[in-house]
């Protein structure tokens, strides 16, 4: 999390919060084998005596309901048996004590994940369903989420879009359970790249983020009324760009750590024009005022007031 709090004119701004939802974990690679045999025909639900999987995981498996197998599906091996592996317990269809076609595979942590499987690793669509009560559903590929697919958070986060290596890749959308929402881009499971955040209070965020940061160009529009367009670092307004206020003044020139910072001109709504250095958002140093462009004045200004007028 960090602060975006906009200084200018001793103003404060609300809370950036771009946090990712969940921790993904599909790279388990299943090793050894102990077996018990459980009669035929694949029912799709996980045997009463099942003792692994964890009482949150069991609550959300059941609102849920039963994993729904692509019709392609529906016909493959009906023989179905449970066994032990070194990272869990796998209940489903089988070839050699090898998971081969629908089955689900509960790990020693408590967390599940169902679908269709091929020589050992889950491949197509699958569902996974974690300690925390997060779970996801989408497409898996060689047992890692991969492609498109919708991960929901246990307190109401939502992320619905593409991934590469169980990691968030390329473009998605995130929502919040108090309206906030993203849609942009993502990078090895972080915002990065172009995207749009808006908060639940109504402020909004244009341009570019890294590892889930607002840095780049970009623009923010305040829900009273006040915007900045220019560049960001660190989540803060740094470097150039333009600050606007619903009563139309207008900043034009450079930032540092939220704050006006060196060379920059502020234009009042009657014309009035300062142009000259700033320091830690106040007036410093050598500066012309000036009144619609016609009377200059040049002067001297100290954290705010000034000190005396220069004569030319």
């Amino acid at each position: 999390m960090g602060l975006l709090n906009c200084k200018c004119e001793s103003q404060e701004d609300s809370t950036i919060l771009v946090e990712s939802l969940g921790k993904q974990k599909l790279s388990k690679n299943p090793s050894g084998s102990s077996e018990s045999y459980i009669p035929p025909k694949f029912s799709n639900s996980i045997p009463d005596h099942v003792e692994e999987i964890s009482h949150i995981v069991k609550q959300v498996w059941d609102s849920l309901g039963r994993f729904k197998y692509d019709k392609q599906d529906e016909e493959e091996i009906d023989e179905w048996k449970t066994f032990k592996q070194d990272d869990g317990r796998y209940i489903g269809e089988s070839i050699s004590y090898k998971p081969q076609g629908r089955g689900i595979k509960i790990y020693n942590d408590g967390s599940i994940i169902e679908g269709h499987w091929h020589d050992g690793s889950l491949f197509g669509r699958g569902r996974m369903i974690y300690t925390n009560g997060d779970y996801f559903i989408g497409n898996f590929h060689n047992g890692k989420i991969d492609g498109e697919g919708i991960l929901y958070g246990h307190n109401g986060e939502k992320y619905d879009g593409q991934w590469i290596n169980s990691k968030q890749e390329g473009n998605g959308k995130e929502q919040w359970p108090d309206g906030s929402e993203y849609i942009g881009e993502f990078k090895d499971g972080v915002k990065c790249g172009k995207g749009s955040f808006w908060w639940s209070d109504g402020n909004i965020y244009q341009g570019e983020f890294i590892d889930n940061i607002i840095q780049g160009f970009g623009k923010y529009e305040w829900s009273d009324g006040r915007r900045y367009e220019g560049f960001w670092v660190d989540g803060k307004m740094h470097g150039k760009g333009t600050f606007y206020w619903p009563d139309g003044r207008v900043y034009e020139g450079e930032f540092f750590n939220d704050l006006k910072h060196g060379q920059g001109k502020l234009t009042w709504p009657d014309g009035k024009i300062y142009t000259g250095g700033w320091y830690n958002g106040k007036k410093h140093g050598i500066g012309n005022m000036s009144v619609n462009s016609t009377t200059a004045k040049k002067g001297e200004w100290k954290s705010g007031i000034r000190i005396k007028w220069i004569n030319v």
